[in-house]
């Protein structure tokens, strides 16, 4: 019973660290389940005492991962049998990377010392007591009113969100004389660029507009490309991605239908997820997908995968554009995942990313981006080029989640560099001097930006740059994936998970 001690006082201490939760009633019950001795008939037969060992073990480890702040089980195996488990190198890496001697020796040494106090006292009914006083402190510690406001303002942020729509109007024939590029960046946030020592990167001083204070909403890549493709329109709940919405709340769809050229590329091909599927279908693209055969493959996804060069595949775009749609303006949904977590050059085995390897990949993706520039600029033709990413790569980690994971959408996930650049002739001799955007905005301000473009042509005459921006509508902070969702009330984030329960978090958890 001595290493059952140690795993109650371990949890407790992981608890009040923040690392876990504790579900004080379930804790109690298997603490007394544990303290039933075995009846006398059953206590002298090994077959018993092995399975009575056998269902602790079960029953112990459940309710860790119950109180960790894991997604619920069903839900993890359900993510698995859809996503596909990636390479063994990949999944051993991880491994190594969690359990380092420096984890591992303070749990062995703690372990051998409770097996020691446990003969002088006995550390199931210590833990018993323990979590007797912290089931108490948590039910008369906790504001049922703080809960009630959670949940009521939660209510409210998507009954508004869910009467905002943005409605493109039709121009006359000819009115348009830019293209529109959405270039969407797999993993990469603002607390990933700090990190790396890259927070103030001279690839965004490139850049007409730059929002430092976007949310993201989700950290999974299937979402983030459908809210993106949805950006007309509020921000909905997750669930409600996967329904059809209405038509003018489909960005490629909309553009389609005021006269641009629809393209869809990526340097990835989709499958790993059913990314592809999911984009195709439930985002509207309206687009084959571009072939990558023949272009230059220098690195590979963690699946095994080959991936291509941004630049190679963004030239490849203007290449095909160019012979299809010359005179039409045209609009393309680029995806990459050269950032994704175990991308490795092509050849490599699929290892973790580390922040040096990361860092080596952000540099190249900006390297090849500011290429293409180059290459629209040279075309003489007029472009608005969306730079946004998808979610962060989660690199630094917090007390309640290890580095990459992303099953909380955490605001250090969520929060991203998005910007937005003119290119064409009238900017691309003329120093740029970007519109820093500091309010809290989403998806929806990237569509309402696209709309003032098309009513108010940036290349054409006089343009008021700033006009926009006072504009731009704001949105209050709500990130969620299927099973988590954090909410920002009175300066404070709320989150919310497998038990439905509103818990605040501290800043060692974000």
């Amino acid at each position: 019973m001595a290493l059952w001690g140690f795993y109650f006082l371990v949890k407790i201490a992981l608890y009040y660290k923040g690392v876990l939760q504790l579900d004080a009633p379930w804790n109690l019950a298997f603490a007394i389940f544990l303290l039933i001795p075995h009846p006398k008939l059953l206590a002298k037969l090994r077959v018993a005492r092995f399975a009575r060992g056998a269902v602790n073990v079960v029953l112990g480890l459940s309710l860790l991962w119950h109180d960790s702040w894991l997604a619920p089980l069903r839900d993890t195996i359900h993510f698995i049998r859809q996503q596909g488990l990636p390479s063994p190198e990949y999944i051993l890496g991880h491994l190594l990377n969690f359990f380092t001697l420096e984890t591992t020796m303070p749990v062995l040494i703690g372990a051998i010392i409770c097996v020691v106090a446990d003969r002088y006292v006995k550390l199931v009914p210590v833990a018993v007591v323990v979590v007797i006083v912290i089931g108490g402190i948590q039910f008369y510690g906790k504001s049922k009113m703080d809960v009630k406001e959670v949940s009521a303002m939660e209510d409210s942020f998507f009954d508004y969100e869910s009467s905002r729509v943005v409605n493109f109007q039709k121009p006359k024939l000819g009115e348009i004389d830019f293209d529109i590029i959405f270039i969407h960046v797999c993993s990469l946030a603002w607390d990933d660029m700090k990190l790396i020592e890259m927070g103030n990167a001279k690839f965004f001083d490139q850049f007409h507009y730059r929002f430092t204070n976007f949310n993201g909403v989700t950290t999974y890549s299937g979402p983030a490309a459908l809210r993106i493709l949805r950006a007309p329109c509020g921000q909905t709940r997750h669930i409600d991605l996967y329904n059809k919405g209405l038509e003018e709340c489909y960005s490629m769809e909309t553009l389609k239908k005021l006269g641009f050229e629809t393209y869809f590329a990526m340097n990835h091909n989709g499958k790993y997820g059913g990314f592809l599927e999911e984009v195709s279908g439930n985002g509207h693209v309206v687009a084959p997908l571009l072939s990558n055969a023949g272009l230059l493959v220098d690195k590979k996804m963690f699946d095994g995968s080959p991936l291509v060069e941004d630049y190679s595949a963004l030239a490849n775009w203007w290449k095909v554009r160019e012979k299809q749609a010359k005179h039409a303006p045209a609009a393309l949904y680029y995806n990459t995942v050269t950032l994704h977590d175990g991308v490795t050059w092509a050849g490599m085995p699929g290892l973790p990313t580390t922040p040096q390897r990361y860092k080596e990949f952000l540099s190249k993706l900006f390297a090849d981006v500011t290429k293409f520039f180059g290459l629209l600029s040279a075309s003489g033709k007029n472009f608005v080029v969306v730079f946004i990413p998808e979610h962060g790569v989660a690199l630094r980690g917090s007390a309640i989640q290890t580095p990459g994971l992303r099953d909380i959408p955490l605001p250090s996930i969520t929060s991203l560099p998005v910007a937005i650049k003119f290119i064409g002739p009238k900017y691309n001799d003329v120093p740029v001097h970007g519109a820093e955007v500091s309010k809290p905005i989403s998806y929806l301000a990237v569509a309402h930006q696209l709309k003032y473009f098309i009513e108010h042509n940036p290349f054409a005459g006089s343009f008021n740059k700033k006009a926009v921006v006072e504009e731009l509508p704001t949105t209050d902070f709500v990130s969620e994936n299927e099973s988590a969702r954090i909410i920002l009330v009175d300066g404070r984030y709320y989150y919310q998970g497998k038990d439905k329960k509103w818990v605040q978090l501290s800043p060692d958890q974000m």
